[in-house]
């Protein structure tokens, strides 16, 4: 069993890196987490590696304490998001290192060399340079390491993070297949929601070095519980800020309707869908929209954006899909529609 608890990291100029971060993981479970870029995955993962050590809390592995335990005394392989190759040296020569440093065999490292290049399909370019490969063949050789040897806990720091598009999406997918083989208890972490929902079904989003909450893809996308996570994972629902009033109850108002909610602060943000007024007669056709602090923004068909002081007249919030959070905290709040 992994777990860590309670790590905090804060850099020499006064931020923090991580707050508090308590999470566990069972013998051969597989967890993504999510966050965006400086979100505090590196970090993380360089403090349960050993690379970086915390300003406070523990790493267990295996039920064993290794706070203090160098890198290769733990029992961790990190690959890393910038490689950590020799870009002057071979394909080959990057491949033979980790297992000459653990003191295999020449015979067992040409072997194990051989099934790591042909099963991420870098046969061909095992006497190639790794300054000239392109990014897609960087990352097969970044993750053909994963099939070399094993460790009781696997490190995947946002590999993909060099490409972009439907390109990184085939080679993620093509890739995905191998990696959860090669890796028996593992953590991935990724600024991809769709990487993160289809590696595993156990997912720690992470927001300016605290974890926010966790689940399955389905709770992100339908029961998300901060207004960080639904802002990232449901980027095409449509968030408004409003104000609440408070005279003996407290409440807000959004498009005539009244609401009720529990909360101390001056303002709440909804988060909701939009959709079609069959009332509505449109000059152009919108296809998204979102409010935020009083002006609304859509995007044509075209690719036009809009700027509006209200939502275009074609479209109506979809109060079913409202979810409130509070502006402060950004936790999700209950409420109820008054009549």
């Amino acid at each position: 069993m992994f777990a860590a608890d309670k790590l905090s990291k804060r850099y020499l100029y006064g931020d923090e890196a991580l707050t508090d971060v308590s999470f566990s993981l069972n013998e051969g479970e597989q967890a993504a987490f999510l966050g965006a870029c400086a979100a505090g995955k590196t970090t993380l993962f360089k403090i349960i590696a050993g690379i970086t050590a915390p300003d406070s809390g523990s790493v267990y592995i295996d039920n064993r304490d290794v706070t203090a335990l160098i890198p290769k005394r733990r029992g961790v392989r990190m690959v890393f998001e910038d490689e950590g190759f020799f870009g002057r040296r071979s394909v080959g020569y990057n491949l033979k290192l980790p297992l000459k440093i653990r003191k295999y065999t020449g015979s067992e490292t040409a072997e194990r060399v051989r099934y790591a290049a042909d099963r991420y399909s870098l046969s061909a370019l095992k006497d190639e340079f790794v300054f000239r490969l392109s990014d897609a063949d960087r990352i097969r050789m970044c993750l053909a390491r994963l099939a070399l040897c094993s460790e009781p806990l696997t490190l995947i720091d946002n590999v993909f993070s060099c490409m972009t598009g439907k390109e990184r999406a085939d080679l993620f997918s093509q890739l995905l297949p191998y990696i959860k083989a090669d890796v028996s208890t593992a953590l991935f972490a990724t600024d991809s929601v769709s990487e993160a929902f289809s590696f595993s079904d156990k997912i720690f989003f992470l927001d300016n070095g605290r974890i926010k909450e966790s689940g399955s893809p389905r709770h992100y996308v339908s029961d998300p519980q901060s207004l960080a996570a639904d802002r990232y994972v449901n980027r095409e629902r449509n968030f408004a800020i409003y104000p609440v009033q408070n005279d003996g109850e407290t409440v807000f108002e959004a498009e005539g309707k009244t609401f009720f909610v529990d909360t101390e602060s001056e303002y709440v943000i909804a988060s909701y869908n939009a959709v079609p007024d069959e009332c509505g007669k449109p000059a152009s056709k919108p296809v998204r929209l979102y409010n935020d602090l009083g002006v609304t923004y859509y995007r044509t068909e075209d690719g036009v954006n809009i700027v509006s002081d209200a939502m275009p007249s074609a479209y109506r919030i979809d109060f079913s899909s409202m979810r409130v959070f509070d502006l402060i905290t950004e936790n999700r709040l209950t409420f109820a529609i008054g009549k």
